[in-house]
């Protein structure tokens, strides 16, 4: 019993370790931009590991939370341009996160405009 009592504490333990370490690598940047029409925006990501480049997901949103476009950008260098235009979107506030999805990658955005 006290073998089973200590797997299962030794096993909690290590999940309440992982946690911490899964959620910094997921590096977020997000950026408002109120307009209609073409929407460019660019920037750089950074960061990847010795066998693997910077890898992102970018999604823009309205105000109401639909997601009117959704792309993602892998590189074998760092850092690693990127470049999107989504055309014709009606008036409103638009969001556009840049989640960077491979550890130890940022999303650094650089212009953002209709």
């Amino acid at each position: 019993m006290k073998k089973r009592t200590l797997s299962i504490f030794m096993l909690v333990l290590l999940i309440f370790t992982v946690i911490p370490f899964a959620g910094a690598s997921a590096a977020q940047t997000s950026v408002q931009v109120t307009g209609q029409g073409n929407l460019y925006f660019s920037g750089y990501l950074t960061g990847g590991g010795a066998y693997y480049g910077p890898e992102g997901t970018f999604t823009v949103t309205n105000s109401s939370g639909a997601v009117v476009f959704s792309k993602v950008r892998a590189s074998n260098t760092s850092p690693a341009y990127f470049s999107f235009t989504v055309p014709n979107l009606p008036y409103d506030t638009y969001t556009i996160v840049g989640h960077g999805d491979t550890p130890n990658t940022s999303v650094t955005f650089t212009q953002s405009s209709f």
